[in-house]
């Protein structure tokens, strides 16, 4: 017999797990990359959207890969149209 207390290991998540409803775009969705003033070479055509990511602050992030050329980012939600 073992007097040792067993050890049950909890994981507690913060928040919400990422799903289609909590994001403006859904997996499979194509969309265009936003060109920012700052962004000296903005990518051209449209992507995919591949994986959906946890927020980076207030914002939902977004792995996306060209349907061009099969390049692929991580942007923020508000990168996207």
């Amino acid at each position: 017999m073992n007097d040792r207390p067993t050890l049950v290991k909890a994981v507690v998540r913060a928040g919400k797990k990422a799903s289609d409803a909590d994001n403006t775009f859904r997996l499979g969705q194509r969309v265009h990359l936003l060109a920012r003033p700052w962004d000296l070479t903005p990518p051209a055509g449209y992507f995919r959207i591949m994986r959906l990511l946890p927020r980076e602050g207030a914002e939902h992030q977004y792995r996306i890969q060209s349907v061009a050329d099969g390049h692929e980012r991580v942007v923020r939600e508000s990168q996207l149209g």
